[in-house]
C-alpha cells in the first residue's frame, strides 16, 4: 500500500529495459545523485511493486531513485 500511495504522489515511470522493469523518480529540485534501492528476495520473491515505498524521502532529499525489479 506504501509503495502505490508513492507512485501515486512521485508518478513514477516504468522503463523497459529488456524482460526486466525498474521504477524511476527524478529529484526535486537540486539533484544530489541517485539512490539505487535493490530490494531482498535474492531476485525470487518480491519485486519493485513491494519496495518502491522508499522513493518519496529519496526525492524529496534531492537523489533520483531507481528501483529494479
Amino acid at each position: 500500500a506504501e509503495t502505490e500511495a508513492a507512485r501515486a504522489a512521485l508518478r513514477p515511470e516504468a522503463v523497459s529495459y529488456g524482460p526486466h522493469l525498474l521504477d524511476f523518480d527524478a529529484a526535486r529540485g537540486t539533484r544530489r545523485g541517485l539512490h539505487l534501492h535493490l530490494h531482498g528476495g535474492a531476485w525470487k520473491a518480491n519485486t519493485r511493486a513491494d519496495a518502491g515505498f522508499v522513493a518519496p524521502a529519496w526525492v524529496a532529499a534531492g537523489f533520483d531513485v531507481a528501483v529494479p525489479d
